[in-house]
């Protein structure tokens, strides 16, 4: 209601107070009445539809509308700038791998192994720090290694071919070089039988040559060149005894991983790392690409006197006086032991004609032997 219906109504109300009003002067009264009860209404209800409209209140409106666009406008624009920012960080970080080398922390050679070769290796100079970069850097890293397979393996290319490679041995690794073609592919696997077999034989495990390695040393008393793995059966371990081993070997360079049985290969962190590292194939994606060690378990089968030996061709058993008491074998003049009769072995897993040297397909990714549950 203006001032002036609120003056009149007031007017009106003193006069009719005196009697002095007609009909249509009351009638006046009520219609002025009428229009201040539905402006007080509207307020009640929260419109003010006067207030609302009023000129101020639209500029006011149209401001706070062209500050809210600008700051949307604004937060869109970080947003692509963030997003093109991060974009070009990833790039940088890439290219920045590419420059910068990262290196592995190298163990030192086991104090407690005996012979020729871990004396040498002690008393050498150290061999310089493994440099890794670009994809390679992912090998320094090595908490993750525990659960990884092949692919924490130490990248190693190696020779295999003849008459280089005649009588590969572990104490080639020992000459400096930078060329992968320096050294063969089976002295690799040769270090490897001689650590493993030692750590084995430390826990009561009777290892044994089997296998491949069996082989070889009963033809030329050495790793066939052109193998691509070692092998050494043991009599199963409990589970916190694979763990030792597991760590044992760990201190010592190696890396010992469960896929269908348990295999080791050179980590990045070996002492011989930086001779060994190749880059010729790319980090190791490929499995049974590298030299590795195949390790098969011994146990008492069911049937009396008889025993699993994983690996057998066809999962046949083995009795007892098959293994026991052990043979041995020469390997690079190293004595070690291996089944009861050597020859037998061979002959029923390779058939008659296991004298002749004869190369094989390359296993396929996680090739099913028989494998038994860690107790």
């Amino acid at each position: 209601m203006t001032t002036e219906d609120a003056t009149r109504t007031k007017a009106l109300r003193d006069e009719n107070d005196a009697g002095g009003l007609e009909d249509g002067q009351t009638r006046e009264v009520y219609a002025l009445e009428a229009r201040k009860e539905r402006k007080n209404a509207g307020k009640r209800r929260g419109i003010d539809f006067e207030r609302w409209l009023s000129p101020s209140r639209l500029f006011k409106l149209l401001v706070g509308l062209v500050v809210t666009l600008l700051v949307f406008d604004g937060v869109v624009q970080w947003h692509l700038l963030a997003t093109e920012q991060d974009h070009n960080r990833s790039r940088l970080s890439a290219l920045w791998r590419r420059v910068v080398a990262c290196s592995p922390q190298v163990v030192s050679p086991d104090p407690l192994s005996r012979g020729r070769f871990h004396d040498l290796l002690r008393n050498m100079k150290p061999f310089p720090p493994l440099r890794l970069q670009g994809e390679f850097q992912k090998l320094c890293d090595a908490s993750t290694r525990q659960s990884q397979h092949f692919e924490y393996c130490l990248p190693i290319h190696g020779r295999r071919d003849e008459p280089f490679c005649t009588r590969p041995d572990r104490m080639d690794l020992l000459v400096r070089s930078t060329s992968p073609d320096s050294f063969c592919y089976a002295s690799v696997l040769h270090m490897l039988f001689v650590d493993v077999y030692e750590e084995l034989h430390a826990m009561n495990a009777a290892p044994i040559a089997v296998y491949g390695t069996l082989l070889g040393a009963v033809r030329n008393q050495s790793l066939i060149p052109f193998t691509e793995d070692a092998d050494i059966a043991f009599v199963a371990l409990s589970g916190e005894q694979l763990t030792r081993l597991r760590e044992r070997l760990w201190q010592r360079g190696y890396h010992m991983f469960h896929a269908t049985i348990w295999r080791i290969c050179v980590a990045p962190s070996h002492p011989l790392a930086s001779t060994l590292f190749t880059t010729k194939n790319g980090l190791v994606r490929d499995d049974f690409s590298v030299p590795y060690l195949d390790l098969y378990e011994m146990r008492p089968a069911d049937t009396q006197q008889q025993w699993h030996l994983a690996g057998t061709r066809f999962q046949r058993l083995l009795h007892e006086d098959q293994l026991v008491p052990y043979g041995s074998v020469e390997i690079n003049g190293d004595l070690y032991d291996t089944v009861a009769d050597p020859l037998a072995f061979l002959l029923a897993e390779y058939g008659p004609e296991w004298r002749k040297p004869a190369r094989r397909p390359p296993p396929k990714p996680f090739d099913r032997v028989e494998d038994f549950p860690t107790a």
